[in-house]
């Protein structure tokens, strides 16, 4: 994912920012260690966010805590993939992908959270470093990963009071892990402050806290409900007996374990049980799931969510807001804590069953409304689930009796793996569960067809090829009519990809006639495009558009978004090749439109594709050469390609090509375009694509604000601080409050790579012509 700057200021740790951003200017490995709760990944956060000026295609965060210890370089791979929005749609393996991807490239990866799959992530970043020179690593750990060429940046505690030194409020404010405390405090109680009889306690607790942010955040939302000498009475006593009871243990460790080890014993036992029980979620999980998963035995499931409630009130349970859902997380260090309550093998057996079923019942429900408007939210809700769907895949693998039950599971999350970006593997999960899980059965069936048809999509026709053969030989076996019925569409799918179109079209007529004789709408829908899409192949242009209709008719009532996209598509496709280009134009267009909202990239990689070639039979080669390198652009985001499709396709675009080479020479690249990495808002693409701005060239505007990194309001803010106001006078200027302009004024200083607001005034008078075009 692009870097996000958090939205909480970031206190002191001014020496240690320089230091590390020139350790990063001379490395390209740079490994941040540090103990539990240091704030390596806030540090990384501020640090990239400083340099990210530095690296022209982006700076990238790859969050690996949600992985399994037993994680490889194809999952932390898979993980670097996701988070530079690459769709995996290939046939090869993730690591080779991404490696393919980056080799080329100059940006800065964030790898956060290394130590739980050190071995691994130390191997992926050694192939990094030797494949893509202009690619440098920032990684945090809590120990380094050992490879050549990494320098190790070890990130202290917070500056503490000095023990038994007598300070005024002035001085005291002063010190870091006192600020923080302040103005986390005041974060959860804006009336929250510290008088001259608070310091002596101040100074007493956070040296208890021993300069840990994070142990200094848990303690500040405490602060809401009582006073600071209150809190020291609390903590002093468990801190001790804590060290007596393990003299081993790190002083850090010891006392943020006691934090927590408060925050536990504060909850009520079935609060603390419930907290328990999401030890078994690696990630994120929505209410449902909660209750789903968690409530059982003791523990109602119309009871779970008043405990959240109390788990997220008392500052355990993060929440996450997307849309108009929330998901809730539980803290690495927090869900490690719980873990060991976790000790009886029934309850984790319990747990990990119950947490696999829901995932399938859920992906269930999802296939069986598939054919309709709810397309979007459910794969968004399926993305989100996908580090417990690898979690509950891994767990159904490797222990027996489970792994029909795992098997179903990768099937049934089909669409996630199809359109999700996650090809490869999903690939890899059926294709284990079909070495383990061989007895015929309908769910053995219905995973080969499902990745018979993953396969397709990858361009890898022997590997689909094989497991249509199995396929074929279950539906004899079972005399499955609904099987049988796959058997005739995936086959024909095959030879329409492979060239044989004519071949193709008895087959792909069957499927759709088996599919409408099952009720399955949407495969019905889906065979119906993919039967067009041979007949415009063949030739049959007249039929393909006639079939087109019918089934759009279909879809377009339902709210459907996948077909439909489609089936304009193949319209637009079939409309060009008989010369009516503006009715193809429109076709496509109205296929761009659904994909606005629904973002499945290849559908909009073939759609500008499509475009580029409309344009050239209109003459109009500087914009379809513009429009062609777009489509490809999008294509390798997505690891496809247009020969996947067949070589009909691929010779469309090479004859194109060629016209516009014959009449421009060589063509432009969109390299000077607005692109970084693989970072392409989907809504920008669909408006280039359609020519929104007008010319369908780069809106110079948008480029101009690239080259200012900085939001509308913080440009006012910049603007005013380079005047010489204060931040108060600012506030006053802009009717906002001073904290508000606090929190801007520390986002310019990191965003700008600058320290100090003379910083901010050389900068904005240096982009003078820039800032005032905005």
């Amino acid at each position: 994912m692009v870097l996000r700057v958090s939205p909480a200021t970031f206190i002191g740790r001014v020496q240690e920012l320089d230091e590390f951003r020139g350790v990063l200017a001379n490395a390209r490995l740079v490994t941040l260690t540090g103990t539990a709760g240091i704030g390596k990944t806030r540090m990384a956060i501020e640090v990239a966010g400083q340099v990210r000026r530095a690296f022209p295609e982006g700076v990238w965060f790859v969050p690996l805590a949600d992985l399994e210890p037993a994680a490889g370089r194809e999952a932390l791979a898979a993980a670097a993939m996701a988070a530079l929005g690459i769709d995996d749609r290939s046939s090869g393996a993730p690591e080779d992908t991404l490696l393919d991807f980056l080799r080329d490239r100059h940006l800065l990866l964030v790898l956060d959270n290394c130590e739980h799959v050190l071995q691994a992530s130390a191997a992926l970043a050694a192939d990094i470093l030797t494949v893509a020179s202009d690619v440098r690593i920032l990684a945090t750990s809590r120990e380094s990963l050992g490879i050549a060429g990494e320098r190790t940046h070890v990130l202290p505690p917070l500056p503490l009071p000095e023990p038994g030194r007598p300070y005024e409020l002035r001085e005291l404010l002063r010190i870091e892990s006192v600020r923080l405390l302040v103005e986390r405090a005041q974060d959860v109680d804006a009336r929250f402050t510290i008088t001259e009889q608070d310091v002596a306690d101040v100074a007493q607790l956070c040296s208890q806290l021993d300069g840990l942010p994070l142990a200094i955040e848990l303690a500040a939302t405490r602060l809401r409900s009582m006073s600071v000498g209150q809190m020291v009475e609390r903590l002093e006593d468990r801190f001790s007996l804590l060290a007596a009871g393990d003299r081993s243990a790190l002083p850090r460790q010891s006392s943020l374990r006691a934090l927590i080890d408060w925050s536990y014993n504060l909850c009520a036992p079935r609060t603390r049980l419930v907290w328990t029980r999401l030890t078994v979620f690696p990630a994120t999980l929505d209410c449902h799931a909660a209750e789903a998963v968690c409530g059982f035995g003791e523990i109602a499931p119309e009871e779970v969510f008043d405990h959240l409630d109390r788990l997220v009130a008392q500052s355990v349970l993060l929440t996450e807001r997307s849309g108009g859902t929330i998901r809730y997380r539980l803290p690495t260090t927090l869900r490690e804590y719980a873990v060991e309550y976790l000790e009886d093998p029934a309850a984790l057996l319990t747990l990990r069953q119950r947490l696999r079923d829901h995932l399938l019942l859920k992906a269930s429900a999802t296939i069986a409304s598939w054919a309709g408007s709810a397309q979007r939210g459910a794969l968004t809700e399926l993305g989100a689930d996908h580090p417990s769907v690898e979690s509950a895949l891994g767990w159904s693998l490797a222990t027996e009796g489970e792994r029909e039950q795992g098997l179903r599971l990768a099937t049934k999350f089909r669409y996630h793996w199809l359109l999700g970006g996650h090809l490869a593997v999903g690939r890899g999960w059926l294709e284990r569960f079909l070495n383990v899980v061989t007895e015929a059965s309908p769910s053995r069936g219905e995973a080969l067809w499902t990745v018979a048809w993953v396969a397709l999509i990858q361009g890898d026709r022997i590997g689909a090829l094989g497991h249509l053969r199995d396929l074929a030989a279950i539906a004899k076996e079972l005399e499955d009519p609904a099987l049988a019925t796959h058997v005739s569409h995936w086959t024909a799918l095959h030879a329409a990809f492979s060239g044989d179109v004519e071949d193709s079209l008895p087959g792909l007529r069957r499927a759709v006639e088996g599919h409408r004789t099952q009720q399955d709408v949407s495969l019905e829908l889906t065979a119906s495009f993919q039967l067009a899409y041979a007949l415009v192949n063949a030739d049959h242009v007249a039929e393909a558009l006639e079939l087109c209709s019918q089934a759009a008719d279909v879809a377009e009532p339902l709210g459907e978004c996948f077909n439909h996209a489609w089936l304009l598509w193949v319209t637009g496709l079939g409309l060009w090749r008989t010369g009516e280009l503006d009715a193809a134009e429109q076709s496509v267009g109205a296929a761009l439109a659904i994909e606005r909202d629904f973002q499945d990239r290849l559908c909009i990689a073939l759609s500008v594709a499509l475009l580029s070639f409309i344009t050239t039979s209109r003459g109009e080669y500087q914009r379809a050469a513009e429009l062609a390198d777009l489509a490809e652009h999008v294509c390798a985001v997505t690891g496809t390609c247009l020969e996947a499709y067949g070589p009909r396709l691929r010779a469309d675009a090479d004859a194109c090509a060629q016209v516009i080479a014959s009449q421009l020479g060589a063509r432009p690249s969109i390299g000077a375009w607005s692109w970084s990495g693989s970072g392409i808002p989907v809504a920008e693409v669909i408006d280039r694509a359609l020519g929104i701005e007008g010319s369908g060239r780069p809106d110079q505007t948008l480029l101009r604000t690239q080259q200012l990194p900085m939001t509308a309001r913080e440009l006012e803010v910049a603007r005013l601080v380079a005047e010489g106001l204060s931040n108060r006078q600012v506030a006053q200027r802009l009717v906002l409050s001073a904290r508000t302009v606090d929190g801007h004024v520390q986002r310019i200083l990191g965003k700008l790579g600058v320290s100090t607001r003379t910083g901010i005034a050389t900068w904005i008078l240096e982009h003078a012509d820039d800032v005032g075009r905005t």
